[in-house]
């Protein structure tokens, strides 16, 4: 999702935007190292993340000080960080999600459903190209986590499948004896 958004932009002449902070791909574009300029930071109007929990965490402070709004779908955070998120919400706007699709978005919210049949089983499974970071995404483990709250019990972790150049798949399984269903993005 990071190496698109600056293409998307570009293509549709939306924003300009000020560059990007990277380890190492500069993507054609105004490119700096992992450090953040702060004089720079005071011109920009939104930032959008979506990188790697070690580097999310080097800019989240010093930007909400800034009170600049921060969208971001970084995935693999600690609970220290999540608590560094919730925290600097007090100081700028914070959009965070591991998922932005609209589709996931509704699965989410599909899954309430299952209240009407907590004695079946259930299961994640996950599926994405072979470069991709963290393994269960951070979308499984979010749905993993609504499934557990719905459902009121200890749902197996998601079986996560690397390969290929998968863009992303996510199924939701609930089994009985008698019947299965499955939900798909």
């Amino acid at each position: 999702m990071g190496t698109e958004i600056p293409h998307v932009l570009k293509e549709r002449g939306l924003i300009p935007f000020l560059g990007i902070y990277s380890k190492n791909t500069p993507l054609g574009y105004q490119h700096t190292s992992q450090n953040l300029d702060v004089a720079e930071a005071k011109e920009v109007d939104l930032w959008i993340d979506f990188s790697l929990p070690e580097s999310f965490e080097k800019f989240l402070i010093p930007i909400s000080k800034l009170g600049k709004p921060l969208v971001s779908g970084t995935t693999g955070l600690s609970e220290k960080q999540k608590t560094l998120v919730r925290e600097a919400g007090h100081n700028c706007p914070i959009l965070w999600s591991s998922n932005m699709s609209l589709g996931i978005a509704v699965l989410t919210e599909a899954l309430e459903v299952f209240k009407k049949i907590k004695h079946f089983d259930f299961q994640i499974e996950e599926f994405h190209h072979n470069k991709k970071k963290d393994s269960p995404s951070g979308t499984a483990v979010s749905l993993q986590n609504k499934l557990v709250s719905v459902v009121e019990k200890d749902v197996p972790a998601p079986v996560a499948i690397r390969g290929g150049g998968i863009f992303g798949i996510h199924k939701v399984w609930a089994m009985s004896e008698q019947e299965t269903l499955t939900f798909e993005h």
